[in-house]
């Protein structure tokens, strides 16, 4: 890469989640082994063997490592979880059903060519045991790109809720949690409905249908 300039990282940037050495060439066919460590100031940061990091306009690399650094880049993503509910009431009954309806959409410019798996926890309260309840669990696997407009939408399955005194039954809607990886397992965004949710979101994704916890 003839146009390559030698640089001091700055402290503070974060490396990507699965960086690793490879073949990086630009359009004149210049090529040198290396990983790529992070974007600053629009221009890519990448290290060699020997620990020599050096900073490369992206338009000067071939089309194909462009399309590969596009994958490594993480989009910026808005995010919207909308709770669907209907509630009845029977005498001193109340029962239901709840879904969530979540809508992914890419608001960074910069084209994006990788897979990302979204992961969605629906979450109850039993008012009884004052513990919270693993409901429902949703995933997809997308691409963000012209054919979609940019854009995903995937929903949980719907759940009965509710409460009953005779039958002992008092399970309400409490929240949810949402994670975004790409295709290396690295969050590239994350939602949930109260704070207290998101700080355990990694251990939510892990628990199964039913599960119950106070965070």
């Amino acid at each position: 890469m003839k146009s390559i300039v030698y640089l001091t990282l700055l402290m503070g940037l974060a490396l990507p989640a699965a960086a690793e050495y490879r073949i990086w060439s630009d359009k004149t066919g210049y090529a040198v082994e290396a990983e790529f460590v992070c974007e600053t100031g629009g221009q890519m940061v990448f290290r060699d063997r020997e620990g020599k990091e050096y900073k490369i306009n992206p338009e000067s690399l071939s089309d194909e490592d462009q399309l590969y650094l596009q994958s490594l880049l993480p989009p910026v993503l808005y995010i919207n979880v909308n709770k669907l509910q209907e509630t009845r009431s029977r005498g001193e009954a109340r029962e239901g059903t709840v879904e969530c309806v979540v809508t992914i959409k890419k608001t960074s410019t910069r084209p994006y060519t990788g897979r990302l798996t979204a992961q969605l926890v629906v979450i109850g309260q039993d008012r009884r045991s004052d513990t919270y309840i693993i409901l429902s669990r949703a995933k997809g696997d997308f691409e963000l790109n012209r054919a979609n407009q940019e854009q995903y939408e995937f929903k949980s399955n719907r759940v009965r809720v509710g409460f009953d005194m005779h039958r002992k039954v008092s399970t309400e809607y409490s929240g949810y949690v949402l994670v975004v990886k790409d295709n290396h397992g690295k969050v590239v965004a994350r939602d949930a409905s109260r704070s207290v949710f998101e700080k355990v979101a990694e251990q939510l994704l892990k628990m199964p249908l039913h599960y119950r916890f106070k965070p």
